[in-house]
């Protein structure tokens, strides 16, 4: 079990696609500030459509809004990682990731890249059958 203690919300300086239509295209999100992205086209200029994207954390839930109040546009106007098609909602490092217009046809994927950095220490935790509980006393884990 890998334990992250200290963790600091860290964005990665970009996100590519795995494929669909942005892929073949060349586009990929830049990181802004504050996990706001733009997309970007393959000469690393911005796009200039209102295709921002952004991520927020709150005590390690990250959370992914496609409509964010900052040049949030239409496209993509909602994303889906396996639990529906919504416009903001939890995700998780790791997950899939795809971008679909109104009319449902899709943009990007993208599997979700790791946004936090930290100090890490590995320990064993050993659970007994008759234990109900166990408490932590971090501020930040995040088990893998």
């Amino acid at each position: 079990m890998l334990i992250v203690i200290n963790m600091t919300f860290s964005p990665p300086a970009t996100i590519t696609f795995s494929g669909d239509l942005w892929y073949t295209m060349g586009l990929y999100y830049t990181h802004i500030s504050n996990g706001l992205y733009d997309l970007t086209d393959s000469s690393g200029s911005s796009t200039n459509q209102a295709a921002h994207i952004e991520f927020t954390d709150s005590s390690g839930v990250l959370t992914l809004d496609v409509n964010p109040s900052v040049n949030g546009g239409s496209t993509p106007a909602f994303f889906n990682n396996g639990s529906g098609n919504v416009t903001s909602g939890t995700v998780a490092v790791g997950d899939t990731i795809t971008l679909k217009r109104s009319d449902g046809a899709t943009r990007a994927t993208f599997t979700l890249p790791n946004f936090y950095s930290g100090d890490t220490n590995t320990e064993d935790i050993i659970l007994n059958d008759d234990q109900d509980d166990v408490s932590f006393k971090k501020v930040h884990c995040n088990f893998w």
